[in-house]
């Protein structure tokens, strides 16, 4: 009797020390992970800034000085509104020449 109650309290005292390295494994892991997280977190943020640098590009100082074509935009500007307003004219006349469809349904 004597020597099972002592196989019990070995049993539970290596219970005991095994309940106790997992705990302790335990506070390893949720430590790591939580070292991993704040790792991960620092990472995203340096690809943030590191994407904001990227878009600032100086501006280029032009090698030859380059005047506004003036002239020929506005005459563009004159040959397109032309061809517009007379189109439009036409489209209107037709649509108003009730006189001439009169006499030809007739």
């Amino acid at each position: 009797m004597e020597k099972q109650l002592q196989v019990a309290r070995s049993k539970h005292t290596a219970l005991g020390t095994h309940e106790f390295k997992l705990a302790s494994l335990k506070r390893k892991a949720l430590a790591t992970q939580k070292l991993y997280d704040v790792f991960l977190s620092r990472l995203q943020q340096a690809e943030i800034l590191q994407d904001l640098d990227a878009g600032d590009d100086f501006a280029q100082i032009p090698d030859k000085h380059i005047k506004p074509r003036v002239l020929l935009g506005m005459t563009f500007s004159l040959i397109l509104s032309s061809i517009f307003s007379l189109g439009f004219w036409l489209i209107i006349h037709l649509i108003a020449d009730k006189k001439s469809r009169f006499t030809t349904l007739l």
